[in-house]
């Protein structure tokens, strides 16, 4: 009887890990693809405003260490490129499984392990 109690707490420890990075890897995702779109919909010119794309340009070249082809700013827009945004992706194709939230700096970090070059 003590067997099947321990194997069952065991397994709820198990179950909750699990759906926690679950949970983190979601938004890791959801944020790395929200700052890959407002770069879409730039580059697709179905607009958006100019200060949410510097962001989207500074985070996504701070996590990938990929600088962008084209001058992402406020203060004009210059040309964009569809390169920036297949390099972004591919690095994360490539290097989503070292990424991780970490709660307490409410930011996307990375792991020790290797990272893919892209």
């Amino acid at each position: 009887m003590r067997d099947k109690i321990r194997i069952g707490v065991l397994l709820v420890l198990f179950m909750s890990c699990n759906v926690y990075s679950q949970t983190t890897e979601r938004k890791v995702q959801k944020l790395f693809t929200k700052n890959i779109k407002i770069v879409e919909n730039f580059y697709k010119n179905k607009g958006g405003y100019s200060l949410e794309l510097k962001s989207a340009s500074i985070f996504l070249t701070k996590l990938t260490n990929i600088k962008p082809n084209a001058l992402y700013s406020y203060e004009g827009l210059g040309t964009l490129s569809a390169s920036d945004v297949t390099d972004w992706k591919n690095w994360y194709t490539k290097n989503k499984h070292v990424l991780y939230w970490d709660d307490k700096s409410k930011s996307i970090r990375i792991s020790s392990q290797l990272i893919a070059k892209s």
